[in-house]
């Protein structure tokens, strides 16, 4: 007997009876775009300045437009592509996202991310997910770049290619460690999958650029594996403070 009400119905009765509480404040959450952070919340995404390198995106004002780091060194990636400073509710929601168990915010936060990849006009073969090595994934249960890297693809209408790389070495959290010893950490620790279409054009995704240690790692095992070009979507920049 069909009653006439929806799955989607369902649910959205559901969340009117049973509202849900924003794991960033634990304000209520009514259903948006950005759901189910609130509107509280949404209203305090800082934004990535005007002014920044237009490869690594540093946050600054810089001679040519590269900072000081990719000028010297540039990066094998071509671009990181975010719209977001890692602070206030973005640092919160990723914080959650990560750390407490809150996976159903990968919708939310590809969808912040989504703009930044369609305004920048760029082309890519495929979407691919910064892996986890199987330890951590293991322990959060979750690897959090797949699940944001599969919405985004079906936002910007992309195909989305989970397994291209892998994480073959268990390295330390990147946080606390400065720059020289973020590149240490993350050397030779990932290789591009034997199944990576050669000469393929890959947006890589990841949740937090920092110094870029991790993207710039990650985007030479691709090109040593045969990708013709990486860029990188993340969820926020962090301002490198070293």
């Amino acid at each position: 007997m069909n009653s006439g009400i929806s799955a989607n119905g369902v649910r959205s009765l559901l969340r009117r009876v049973f509202p849900a509480a924003c794991p960033v404040c634990g304000g209520v959450a009514e259903e948006t775009p950005l759901y189910p952070v609130c509107r509280q919340c949404q209203g305090d995404l800082p934004l990535l300045p005007p002014e920044h390198c237009r490869i690594c995106a540093e946050p600054g004002r810089y001679s040519g437009g590269a900072c000081e780091v990719c000028a010297a060194d540039p990066p094998p990636f071509e671009a990181v592509l975010t719209r977001h400073l890692y602070s206030g509710s973005v640092m919160g929601a990723v914080r959650a996202f990560k750390y407490a168990g809150h996976p159903e915010l990968a919708r939310a936060l590809a969808r912040m991310i989504a703009p930044a990849v369609m305004e920048s006009g760029g082309r890519w073969d495929g979407v691919v997910p910064m892996p986890l090595h199987w330890l951590a994934l293991f322990r959060r249960g979750y690897n959090q770049s797949h699940l944001v890297a599969r919405v985004l693809a079906a936002e910007c209408g992309l195909s989305f290619w989970p397994g291209r790389l892998e994480r073959i070495r268990r390295t330390q959290a990147q946080a606390g460690l400065d720059r020289e010893a973020r590149a240490r950490n993350v050397l030779s620790a990932f290789r591009a999958a034997m199944n990576l279409p050669a000469g393929s054009r890959i947006l890589l995704v990841d949740d937090v650029v920092t110094t870029g240690a991790t993207a710039r790692a990650a985007a030479r095992a691709l090109l040593e594996g045969g990708a013709g070009s990486v860029s990188v979507a993340a969820i926020a920049r962090a301002p490198t403070l070293f």
